[in-house]
């Protein structure tokens, strides 16, 4: 059951400031500025208010949600003298119906005068988010920076919110990401655990910009995938409209955060386990392990008493080696692959020494030309739940995913009473997947190239499990048997071929049709220049980059067809 729940009368300040302080939202110059709410709406201080927009060339847009009725909007200014919509006197908080989708309305404040296209999303939901200060500065500057603030939820479909609620922070999130000048990712929590847009219910939830895919889709169509194919613990994720302080920032993808709790990962809370056998907050005790990234070695704490079980649940993430030292818990394998142990967030020294001999015991089985670890004589098979490796390995060398080698790769450890393997996933973060991002160098550009296996590749510095995984005559034979069994159906149901019942994965088209009315917003907002694509090119349009995803597509099944068969 969503829910709604009144917003502090401090937060609808803070965005009424912000609506009043700021100029048309993208503003350089000035010009008009001017905001509106639901007719059915609190006030100029609605948390959900859409600003006017202001782009480079000085034209205005106003970008409205789907769902909201552009023939009852109130309208609110804030500059001295009067106003006027398409040549009749308007006054503050006065019912229009000017602004209709897909018209140009001229619009007066004060003694300036703007054209103003109206555009509205179609059938996406939308999120509206505002910060206790009424600005993005604080949270734009550091990633560890948070506010609170206050969300309403729309589900496209009417006029009022399924959702409101304060928040107990928002953040920007991210790595390269958050370093660009591009829309940013944003992690939000609430004040307590709820459903979302018919998701399961939770607290912490992350809005991903995808500043790579200028299709918009190849997040959401991987997690869908992810969960067509089997893969446990696949996340759920909506397409959503984003306004933050009544700014509109894009079109979002909307999902869960992975995490280990009762609605999540129910893997075991190591954490919370290991906090009740400690007095003092874990955060407290001094961490200990080298200060550069070594191989065989890493970071954990000093923490005196252990839970009694330590097997688990570990949340663990394969990253870039450069981010070692960032978190209080890692690994560096002998082969250098960095895994960041993302849950629990600090590690006694005996819970270290237990993930830290598993993993390396794993690459060390995986090394074997035999497929057993020397050291403990144990077979790899032994070790890691094949089928969720099987699955996930197709997962990315299917959508030829850049980062799969080096970047957000997931697995999981749980508690041994739950189970005494290691698994992959869940499936995480694919913007730069079915040939939307690469370096210029070689063999990089390869990503490039639906004709290439790329993610079974052994590139230097960075994780080698996929590549030693291939090799392994148990671990090809039960890939193909999933290849055939599982991902030619879905590519079926992708190319538009077959439907799934279950809606549960779409076609391409389907996808694209979703989401075309947002899209046709957010190049507006964000226009496409292939400065973020490096060797890429997808397209200089939203229909040229649904095009080239086909394209992609088709040539990645044909080729991995007559590969396996």
């Amino acid at each position: 059951m969503e829910r709604k729940s009144p917003l502090p009368h401090l937060l609808l300040l803070a965005l009424f400031l912000a609506l009043c302080c700021f100029p048309a939202c993208g503003s350089a110059s000035g010009g008009i500025a001017f905001w509106v709410t639901p007719a059915d709406g609190s006030g100029p201080s609605d948390a959900a208010a859409v600003r006017s927009y202001q782009d480079e060339s000085d034209s205005y847009y106003l970008f409205l949600p789907a769902g909201w009725e552009a023939s009852r909007l109130r309208f609110w200014y804030k500059q001295e003298g009067s106003a006027a919509i398409a040549g009749v006197d308007a006054r503050n908080g006065e019912l229009t119906s000017a602004f209709k989708p897909g018209k140009t309305v001229r619009v007066r404040v004060g003694k300036t005068t703007a054209s103003v296209h109206v555009m509205q999303s179609k059938g996406v939901a939308s999120v509206f988010l505002t910060t206790a200060s009424g600005s993005l500065s604080k949270i734009h500057t550091s990633k560890s920076n948070t506010e609170e603030g206050a969300i309403a939820v729309f589900d496209g479909t009417q006029s009022g919110a399924v959702l409101t609620d304060t928040l107990a922070e928002i953040r920007c999130r991210g790595n390269s990401s958050f370093t660009l000048p591009a829309k940013k990712s944003y992690q939000f929590k609430l004040t307590s655990k709820a459903e979302v847009l018919g998701m399961s219910r939770g607290r912490t939830w992350i809005l991903t910009a995808g500043f790579r895919d200028d299709s918009h889709i190849r997040n959401k169509l991987v997690y869908d995938l992810a969960r067509y194919v089997g893969l446990e613990n696949a996340i759920e994720s909506r397409f959503v409209d984003v306004y933050i302080n009544g700014a509109y920032r894009g079109l979002y993808t909307l999902c869960e955060k992975i995490q280990i709790n009762d609605d999540r990962l129910t893997i075991g809370d190591l954490e919370d386990a290991t906090q009740d056998a400690n007095e003092e907050p874990l955060s407290s005790y001094a961490s200990t392990g080298p200060k550069k990234a070594t191989a065989g070695k890493g970071l954990r704490s000093q923490i005196p008493n252990d839970p009694k079980d330590i097997t688990g649940g570990y949340l663990l993430c394969i990253q870039r080696i450069t981010h070692y030292g960032e978190r209080p818990a890692s690994y560096v394998t002998k082969t250098e692959t960095y895994f960041e142990v993302k849950e629990p967030h600090y590690l006694t020294e005996s819970e270290y020494t237990y993930i830290s001999q598993l993993l390396q015991s794993v690459e060390d089985a995986l090394s074997a030309r035999d497929g057993t670890d020397p050291r403990t004589g144990l077979h790899y098979t032994e070790l890691i739940d094949l089928d969720s490796f099987a699955l996930k390995y197709l997962l990315e060398e299917v959508s030829e995913n850049y980062d799969a080698a080096h970047n957000s790769q997931y697995f999981y450890k749980p508690a041994d009473s739950i189970g005494t393997k290691l698994y992959a996933g869940p499936a995480w973060d694919y913007d730069t997947t079915f040939g939307s991002y690469a370096s210029k160098k070689t063999p990089y550009r390869d990503a490039l190239d639906p004709a290439k296996l790329w993610v079974s590749r052994r590139f230097a510095h960075e994780s080698c499990w996929y590549a030693l995984l291939y090799g392994h005559g148990a671990f090809q034979t039960r890939m193909k048997e999933l290849w055939k069994e599982r991902f030619l159906p879905a590519l079926d149901i992708l190319q538009g071929k077959q439907t799934d019942p279950t809606g549960t994965l779409l076609s391409v088209d389907a996808y694209a049709a979703q989401i075309e009315a947002s899209a046709a917003m957010d190049v507006i907002r964000w226009p496409i220049t292939g400065e973020w694509s490096a060797a890429a090119d997808t397209g200089s349009t939203f229909k040229a980059n649904i095009t080239y995803l086909k394209t992609f597509i088709d040539k990645r099944r044909t080729y991995l067809t007559k590969l396996w068969k």
